[in-house]
């Protein structure tokens, strides 16, 4: 019997190598992907795509066997910080509106389509009050209003697959990989006076989940997840959010021994 199988937009990315090496052993993998990628696997078919371009995406729909694809994984995004409008955004919008068309027309329709959204999307809570799916959204910059249209265009889909949101906390790694933590870190090894400060109120934080972790979310959606009908929504993270005062504190510490934290002025 033929393996299911699984289409992974941004297969290259992050995250998304890590959901194939956990999906490997049991789905067959359609690896879609602006960058060639860097290993193929033996039950990996690789896609050398743009999902911003209605050709690319019509390539990749005529490559498939649609009667056996058990889920869309999507991945594909944009991510900076310089706050301001770029077309990327736009064309991934405009490229995410046609993947589910197409969806519509060729998927089983109980396969779902897993997207991967981000926290950074939800307006800020106050320390002990815990966010959940229904949380307010915000677009207070570019890359998070941009999260916010695509979860627009998800909801606003009439299409009969499922639609799932997983809402994703910081994801890391053992080799953290994960930008606002890393500056964070290294501004703490740095040699110089303001290692020893924070830029804003250390009580609050941010929550986290390694890479495994995330993977392992996304096999659960596509098992979970398959002939429900309608928009699910969960958060995906670690139990408690880390404060900015504890990465400091024990980069501190890691790198330049007792005394190295936060100067209290």
């Amino acid at each position: 019997m033929s393996k299911p199988t699984i289409i992974i937009l941004g297969a290259e990315g992050f995250i998304g190598r890590a959901i194939r090496e956990r999906l490997a052993a049991s789905h067959q993998l359609v690896c879609v992907d602006k960058a060639p990628l860097s290993r193929r696997g033996e039950h990996e078919l690789p896609l050398q795509l743009d999902m911003g371009k209605a050709g690319d995406i019509e390539t990749l729909f005529s490559s498939v066997d649609a009667s056996s694809v058990a889920g869309v994984i999507d991945l594909v995004a944009y991510y900076d910080f310089k706050n301001a409008p770029d077309e990327r955004y736009t064309e991934i919008e405009e490229g995410l509106d046609l993947i589910l068309q197409r969806c519509r027309d060729v998927l089983p329709p109980d396969a779902p389509f897993i997207y991967a959204s981000s926290m950074a999307a939800l307006e800020p809570t106050e320390p002990g009050r815990k966010l959940g799916p229904d949380a307010p959204r915000s677009g207070a910059w570019a890359y998070t209003a941009h999260k916010v249209r695509c979860e627009e265009i998800i909801e606003a889909a009439d299409i009969p697959q499922p639609r799932v949101e997983l809402v994703l906390a910081g994801v890391y790694s053992q080799w953290c990989e994960l930008v606002p933590l890393y500056q964070q870190i290294e501004r703490v090894r740095r040699a110089s006076v303001e290692r020893h400060f924070y830029p804003g109120p250390t009580d609050r934080g941010f929550p986290y989940l390694h890479v495994d972790d995330a993977a392992a979310a996304f096999e659960a959606a596509i098992v979970g997840c398959r002939g429900r009908e309608g928009v699910h929504r969960y958060m995906v993270s670690e139990d408690e959010p880390v404060t900015y005062r504890a990465v400091q504190d024990v980069a501190a510490r890691t790198i330049h021994g007792a005394g190295g934290g936060i100067r209290r002025v």
